[in-house]
């Protein structure tokens, strides 16, 4: 059907050019990412750098509970897809997945037309921003400053994101807004009640059972 009216898409014009590019910007920021998971195994004198496992965690627990909220709401309503492929009804019924191919055959992400609210591509990109604020300044050792400094450029890289997004029409600001709030606010739930610290070795207890010495008891909440 006809797009939506859409804020968005009346100040930024309608680039078809971008559609094969609108991940550009997350592509640039895949290296900040890169070197600050890599960071946390090139050790610093004097420096307890975050272990690269508890970062990892931490990621993927937010980031699979964003999908599992953003399957939650496009599968509930279907809005028409803003993109140009989306205005055609035969193109769309052209690329309608049959009931066996939804379990085996990847979504295209370039004729997709249903997957909206909210945008995937910018829960991405605003977790590797959270990422990089929380460890950045730990696993880098940089100055605070020099940590804003980046901060200040991955946010314009995810804001970039946003734009590209929307003139590539891809997607509704609605789906935009919807994931510069949603996903900080998952991420400051789940650091706060759910997994509150990072975890940190038990040396003791490792060197016990590597060789095989004696040990007390603990309780099986204690860290390991």
């Amino acid at each position: 059907g006809p797009r939506l009216h859409d804020i968005g898409h009346q100040v930024l014009p309608q680039v078809d050019e971008l559609s094969n590019l609108v991940d550009s910007p997350m592509y640039c920021l895949y290296p900040f990412i890169g070197f600050l998971f890599l960071s946390t195994l090139i050790p610093h004198e004097g420096v307890t750098k975050p272990y690269l496992v508890n970062m990892v965690k931490r990621f993927g627990c937010v980031f699979a509970i964003g999908h599992t909220l953003r399957a939650a709401t496009y599968l509930a309503t279907s809005l028409p897809g803003s993109a140009k492929h989306c205005l055609d009804p035969e193109k769309v019924e052209a690329n309608r997945p049959t009931v066996p191919e939804i379990f085996y055959k990847p979504a295209s992400l370039v004729v997709n037309c249903g997957d909206l609210m909210f945008s995937g591509h910018m829960l991405q990109m605003i977790l590797f921003v959270l990422m990089i604020h929380r460890y950045g300044q730990k696993c880098w050792v940089i100055s605070r400053t020099q940590h804003r400094v980046v901060l200040a450029i991955v946010s314009l890289l995810c804001v970039a994101q946003s734009c590209v997004i929307l003139m590539a029409r891809h997607h509704y600001t609605s789906d935009i807004v919807v994931a510069f709030y949603v996903t900080p606010l998952l991420w400051y739930f789940y650091n706060n009640e759910i997994d509150k610290t990072d975890r940190t070795p038990n040396h003791e207890r490792i060197a016990a059972q590597v060789l095989d010495l004696p040990f007390p008891s603990f309780d099986s909440n204690e860290q390991v």
